[in-house]
């Protein structure tokens, strides 16, 4: 699973904090691992890796966009 968010408009700071908050999520769902997170800063995504058995997957990707609903504000989102 490699979701993509873009979080244009957001500072280098802050927008690595929800990377890190989404990894947390992620990372902490039961029976999912995270193998990597690649920032992508030059392209505006993020690719988080994660592997487990299929339930662990959906509940993990499921906790890395709650985690993103609740960080990411779309109303400032600008871009594709």
């Amino acid at each position: 699973m490699q979701p993509l968010p873009n979080y244009f408009g957001l500072s280098l700071f802050v927008m690595l904090q929800v990377i890190e908050a989404i990894a947390n999520a992620i990372a902490s769902t039961d029976g999912c691992t995270l193998l990597d997170v690649d920032p992508g800063l030059s392209t505006n995504r993020t690719v988080y890796t994660f592997v487990g058995l299929p339930e662990s997957v959906v509940e993990g990707a499921l906790n890395g966009a709650r985690a993103a609903a609740q960080l990411v504000d779309m109303r400032r989102h600008h871009g594709m």
